[in-house]
């Protein structure tokens, strides 16, 4: 007859949870939202410029990047990109 199976208990400890927030002493601690808030005022002008060139379909990353640039120069103290 065979033996019976021992069974071992084993203790883990429970490993610390790394921080969900990563700490950059660089970073100011608005960066996040700054840089959201930037991107929304971004996409909104690349929309309205999308709008006035008549919807194309094949000048994405042209639109955007002169999206980036007037957004860039209106936080800047440059011209009012409102409309």
């Amino acid at each position: 007859m065979s033996s019976p199976t021992k069974h071992h208990k084993v203790s883990r400890r429970a490993s610390p949870s790394p921080d969900p927030t990563p700490t950059n002493s660089a970073a100011p601690p608005n960066a996040a939202k700054d840089a959201t808030a930037a991107r929304e005022r971004i996409e909104e002008c690349a929309y309205f410029l999308w709008l006035e060139k008549g919807r194309p379909g094949n000048e994405d990353e042209a639109i955007w990047l002169k999206a980036e640039a007037l957004v860039r120069r209106a936080g800047s103290g440059g011209e009012d990109v409102s409309g």
